[in-house]
């Protein structure tokens, strides 16, 4: 069942009126693809390097925090939305 991909849109917020309750997917993209088993969990991201690689990176603290029995692996990350 590996890879798993998972794909999130960008949104934007505070659109006319609306403020906070109306917001637009945009058609940018952050993808993740959760790869192979490993001893310890491994982010490959071209982000800065403030952002962890290891079980401190948010989507895998998330993403323990939800499943605590889920097994580490490698998972790529990619995203062209501008931070």
């Amino acid at each position: 069942m590996i890879p798993l991909s998972i794909r999130v849109p960008a949104s934007t917020a505070n659109v006319g009126p609306g403020f906070d309750s109306v917001g637009i997917a945009l058609s940018l993209y952050l993808d993740v693809v959760v790869k192979e088993k490993a001893d310890k969990w491994e982010v490959i991201h071209s982000f800065e390097e403030s952002i962890p690689t290891d079980d401190k990176n948010l989507i895998v603290s998330t993403a323990c925090k939800v499943s605590p029995s889920l097994l580490p692996h490698k998972i790529e990350v990619t995203s062209n939305i501008p931070l």
